[in-house]
This record gives C-alpha cells, sequence and structure tokens, in this order.
C-alpha cells in the first residue's frame, strides 16, 4: 500500500519537502531583509570579483558556525544559492 503515512518513503517525502518550504522561507526573509538594507548586486555576472568575494564571504560565515554562531547557517545557504546562479 502506497497511501498516507504508513508508507517510510511518503513520509520522509513530506518530512523533506516541509524542510525545504521552511529553509526555503528563512532564504527568503533573510534576501529580503538584506535588500531593504540596501544590498545589491549578487547576480551582476559583469563583475569580475563577485565570485571570488561571495567565495570568501561564505568562507567567513563558515567559520562563525564553526565558532557557534549557528544563525549564519541560512546565510550560507543564500551564499550558496548566489554562488549557484553565477554558474546556471
Amino acid at each position: 500500500m502506497l497511501s498516507g503515512t504508513n508508507n517510510p518513503k511518503i513520509a520522509e517525502s513530506a518530512r523533506l519537502s516541509r524542510l525545504v518550504s521552511y529553509f526555503a522561507d528563512a532564504m527568503r526573509e533573510k534576501l529580503w531583509k538584506k535588500l531593504n538594507q540596501g544590498y545589491s548586486g549578487w547576480n551582476d555576472d559583469t563583475d569580475p570579483g563577485l565570485h571570488e568575494m561571495l567565495l570568501e564571504k561564505l568562507f567567513e560565515h563558515v567559520d562563525k558556525v564553526k565558532a557557534g554562531d549557528r544563525k549564519q547557517l541560512v546565510d550560507i545557504a543564500n551564499l550558496c544559492a548566489m554562488l549557484w546562479n553565477l554558474d546556471q
């Protein structure tokens, strides 16, 4: 039987969907906050130093997480999304 939460794959799929949805909401909220603070330029593919700058920011945020600041995880995800977007 494949219906309902009695099927482990369906239950896991639902949990993963919720995870992605909640995390995307957190990413979006942080991006809007930064946009309202005047941050922009994340997708300026004419800026030759953008990729390196985003990587530096990513590593800085990773170091903060390693030091115990788990609030930086959403920033890390946003920076990864920006870097991913540059390669699309």
